[in-house]
């Protein structure tokens, strides 16, 4: 999967709280995917190395350049870049554009004379991405905002892509051209740039303080939202980001942290989300069945974790979730060990308790979804995007649609929802904070 980007953040329910996001909030719909982070490293313009960026700078990929302006060349200054409102965007007040080599396909990031900055990203799989992000404002989990332009039905489209030919003009042969193939689609997304921080840009006194003996508001706060998310992940098998189920070591690229103006706390923004959902079919039946025991293991976890086992609550779901763990079952110490290898700070049985307390109040959100929730937001990305596709002979399945399969999503469901008992308790045993577990919004669902 595409590793993550820098870029800047808003959610449907603290946009407004944000300092890294403009006050404007245009419609349109949160983002699934952004683009990825780039990690210090130095830039060429020409092939003429650069010295290193200034401490401070948060460069997070390596990037081609693009010369913006036939009297000088371009470099997409990512130190000192802010979001431009997602509408309206005077195209010819760009300046120049720079594309990532690595982690999401396609991506651009596109400059203006007054130093904001705007992404566009031609996905091969909008459709998914789309639907990615309509479950995650769901549950109010913070994703870049996008809008999509569609061929021929949005005058913007040709603009946009007028505006790169001609800036891509100045290039250097070499470098020429790479945006035409990504943008070479009926339909592609113009999102807002996000102004974060990956956790391997942080350091771990300014999350989790000093004190290995004592966690900071802030590092508990960080582990609710990352059990949110991560509740979102185990639902679309969105396995790049955090290794709670997964075999691997994680994705420290695919969050981005960013200062929310009310509470003065970093928060993490989700990008590059993925639906990678498996087909219950025959020839994927043994996969499915899997997949659905991980999930099963880690309500397992949590009764264990915060000694559940015997409560009378617990007893009357059992049936759901007493069943032999496999060897390697899913463990939050994955978690545990994946803060440790990026922070170097040890969150200990405290931080995993609170990182499985904020795994539970996203899958108590997502418990409320049903199946016609689900077929509503499908039809309502067919709905937006559909006949733009058709005019070309293609489909949303041929976008990523076919990754979607409500099946898959609705067997997760019916888990998390046997462990609604359970997870109501404890979460009004343990408390929310910082307005956790709050109720989800259908207002991201089906047609906007």
């Amino acid at each position: 999967m595409a590793s993550p980007a820098v870029l800047p953040s808003t959610s449907s329910s603290s946009n407004s709280n944000d300092e890294s996001t403009s006050h404007h909030h245009p419609p349109g719909r949160k983002l699934s995917g952004g683009p990825m982070m780039m990690r210090q490293r130095k830039f060429s313009v020409h092939g003429a190395p650069l010295p290193p960026p200034p401490p401070g700078a948060h460069y997070h990929r390596k990037l081609s350049t693009h010369m913006g302006d036939i009297k000088a060349k371009f470099l997409f200054d990512f130190e000192h870049a802010k979001p431009h409102v997602l509408s309206p965007i005077d195209w010819e007040n760009a300046v120049g554009f720079s594309s990532s080599e690595e982690g999401s396909e396609g991506v651009f990031f596109v400059q203006f004379e007054d130093n904001s900055a705007v992404v566009i990203k031609g996905s091969s799989t909008v459709a998914a991405d789309m639907f990615a992000q309509d479950l995650a404002h769901y549950a109010h989990i913070d994703v870049p905002t996008f809008r999509v332009l569609r061929l021929q039905a949005d005058d913007e489209f040709a603009t946009i892509c007028k505006t790169l030919n001609k800036l891509d003009a100045h290039n250097a042969l070499a470098m020429r051209g790479r945006h035409q193939k990504s943008l070479d689609r009926p339909v592609f997304q113009v999102m807002e740039f996000v102004v974060g921080r990956d956790l391997l840009h942080i350091s771990r006194e300014e999350i989790f303080g000093k004190d290995n003996a004592k966690m900071t508001r802030q590092g508990v706060t960080l582990l609710r939202d990352m059990g949110r998310i991560n509740s979102m992940d185990v639902l679309i098998n969105n396995w790049d980001r955090l290794p709670l189920i997964w075999d691997n070591k994680g994705n420290a690229g695919n969050m981005l942290f960013v200062k929310d103006k009310r509470t003065r706390l970093l928060r993490p923004v989700a990008i590059d989300n993925s639906v990678t959902c498996i087909d219950s079919s025959a020839a994927l039946h043994e996969n499915f069945a899997e997949y659905m025991d991980k999930v099963r293991c880690i309500f397992n976890e949590i009764a264990s974790t915060f000694e559940w086992e015997q409560g009378p609550l617990f007893e009357g779901v059992r049936e759901k979730f007493v069943i032999t763990c496999f060897e390697r079952q899913p463990s939050v110490k994955n978690i545990r060990d994946f803060i440790k290898a990026n922070e170097r700070y040890d969150i200990g049985e405290r931080g995993m308790r609170e990182f499985l307390l904020g795994f539970m109040e996203g899958a108590s959100a997502f418990a409320g979804l049903t199946k016609s929730d689900l077929e509503g937001m499908k039809a309502g990305i067919e709905d937006m995007i559909g006949e733009t596709l058709k005019s070309h002979h293609m489909t949303t399945e041929s976008v990523g649609m076919g990754k979607v399969n409500i099946d898959f999503l609705e067997n997760i469901l019916e888990i998390y929802r046997a462990a609604l008992p359970m997870m109501s308790a404890l979460l009004k045993q343990h408390g929310a904070i910082d307005g956790h577990h709050a109720a989800p919004s259908k207002s991201g669902t089906g047609k906007q």
